[in-house]
């Protein structure tokens, strides 16, 4: 894990491909709404 650096990195898409997968969502690594509202779900 890196510091905090307000990009979006490798590993932060690499996590929002795990996130995308766990809610049936096609892996793309790209934060956006989608993403946001199924986690705000949960």
């Amino acid at each position: 894990m890196g510091e905090p650096d307000g990009k979006v990195g490798a590993k932060t898409r690499d996590a929002i491909k795990d996130v995308e997968r766990s809610l049936g969502m096609p892996a793309t690594g790209r934060p956006g709404g989608k993403v946001l509202d199924a986690l705000r779900r949960g």
